[in-house]
């Protein structure tokens, strides 16, 4: 992706669509240092461009885009609302329960993004009923408060890129790094925005096939296995080669370059890992090259913490 936004020269506006902003900030800030200027590089999420193309229209309409929180809010209102009135049956038991209205929001959502219609969800044996009725609700509280959910923000987008509504943002080189695919919603919206741009450029991780086919339709493009980028040396290599590949990868000899561990209780691998960084230090390692990952940071941060302390770190 880099190499192809550097066969532009430094002031060609383009559109950079990355997984999250971060990524495409990373990107970008990769090809200030490389060739020392970029302008005109528009970088943003899918999520965040398609509010920015679907503001006038939701403008128009007297609509708000409803954050996570206030959708948590409208279904917490709806299941309270279903369930004093005794017409939840197969989720009563768990509907009372802290987390059911988050669950209830993600369903929400991938059920819209893919378009599903709420009557067909009366055909399902288990919940269907329920959540029909807590959709309808949920659908005549948010009509109510004039606010709209992530599906309406996307067909609002693909409409306005189809009515020429914001140029600024579309008819550019397109570089689409690594989006992730999760609905049939997001394909319209990136066909939409390729079709008037120039050149398009699509990268997605191994493995992820899912990304790979929608891509492959929405673009007319069939996928190209870049191997000159992948190197298989070391063991870490080898690993992040294959990481999202859902076959088994071929065998490899082990090397240092990974190492698995395994300690008695938090507090000791905490020390362990802090060693292990000690270790990299010495080999000439910088520290703000360094990073601990933790999959459970409230277990883990005040033994870490105490370990860095008394390593001096």
């Amino acid at each position: 992706a880099q190499q192809w936004i550097e066969s532009y020269s430094p002031d060609t506006a383009l559109l950079l669509l990355a997984h999250s902003s971060e990524a495409a900030n990373d990107l970008h800030l990769r090809i200030v240092h490389s060739r020392g200027t970029a302008f005109g590089v528009k970088r943003f999420s899918l999520n965040s461009l398609a509010t920015r193309l679907a503001q006038p229209r939701l403008l128009a309409a007297e609509l708000v885009p409803a954050t996570h929180l206030s959708l948590t809010a409208v279904v917490a209102r709806a299941v309270h609302t279903l369930q004093s009135q005794s017409r939840l049956t197969y989720f009563a038991p768990v509907a009372s329960k802290p987390g059911f209205p988050t669950a209830v929001v993600r369903t929400l959502e991938e059920l819209r993004m893919n378009e599903v219609e709420p009557a067909s969800l009366l055909r399902l044996i288990r919940g269907g009923e329920d959540i029909a009725a807590i959709a309808e609700l949920v659908d005549e509280e948010l009509n109510r408060a004039s606010l709209s959910e992530r599906a309406v923000l996307f067909r609002a987008a693909i409409e306005a890129i189809e009515s020429h509504e914001d140029l600024a943002n579309v008819g550019l080189p397109l570089v689409l790094l690594d989006i992730v695919v999760t609905s049939s919603l997001e394909i319209p919206l990136l066909k939409t925005l390729a079709e008037p741009a120039p050149a398009v450029l699509a990268t997605v991780q191994r493995g992820d096939e899912r990304s790979l086919q929608a891509l492959e339709d929405a673009l007319g493009v069939t996928r190209t296995h870049n191997e000159t980028s992948l190197d298989s040396s070391t063991c870490l290599a080898h690993m992040k080669r294959h990481l999202f590949e859902d076959s088994a990868p071929p065998p490899t000899q082990l090397d240092e370059s990974v190492r698995l561990s395994n300690w008695p209780g938090e507090p000791r691998e905490c020390v362990e890992i802090v060693r292990s960084i000690e270790a990299e230090a010495e080999r000439g390692v910088a520290l703000d090259q360094m990073a601990v990952l933790l999959n459970s940071p409230g277990e883990y941060r005040s033994h870490l913490e105490e370990a860095f302390a008394r390593a001096n770190i």
